[in-house]
């Protein structure tokens, strides 16, 4: 594949003493390489997903995972991976906000002075309509949920918030 054949070339050229990713995918075309006897360094993975990780995450092989949290660190252990391989150090974020310190501020609130909450729903719509029927009995927040193309889900959202003002 493609992108085995650049990985590869990357690997070559700049003799890397360690392959940090933030895409689990890189982690099997990796280990292809590796067992092709190409010379590959130890796998870092930084998750960037939250709670709801998809099983991508760590059946590549990896000598460390580096989680946004304990929920996720938790998430990793029942997977058996080993403890002493995770790491929990917050979501990676671009250090430009390191630099702005106390320039940064909460976006405006919402209708009535609320904050606005945006909840997007992907690989976790199992627990999508708990989720949000959690969140509906607390008022003091706008609510917009994003289900993408999911229309049947879409509508069960919708269905449960028909009687709660403030959501889209």
């Amino acid at each position: 594949p493609g992108d085995a054949r650049i990985l590869r070339a990357l690997l070559e050229r700049h003799q890397p003493l360690a392959v940090v990713s933030t895409f689990p995918g890189h982690n099997f075309t990796l280990r292809h390489l590796a067992r092709a006897g190409v010379p590959v360094p130890p796998r870092f993975t930084v998750v960037t997903d939250s709670i709801n990780l998809n099983s991508l995450w760590w059946t590549g092989d990896s000598a460390a995972w580096f989680v946004p949290n304990e929920d996720s660190a938790a998430v990793l252990r029942a997977a058996e991976v080993p403890a002493e391989r995770i790491e929990v150090t917050g979501f990676p974020v671009p250090p430009v906000f390191a630099r702005l310190g106390n320039t940064l501020a909460p976006p405006a609130l919402g209708a009535g002075g609320r904050p606005r909450i945006l909840v997007m729903i992907h690989s976790g719509r199992r627990g999508a309509e708990r989720t949000a029927r959690l969140l509906l009995r607390e008022t003091g927040w706008d609510l917009t949920f994003a289900v993408g193309r999911d229309e049947r889900l879409r509508a069960r959202l919708t269905a449960l918030a028909a009687h709660r003002t403030g959501v889209t």
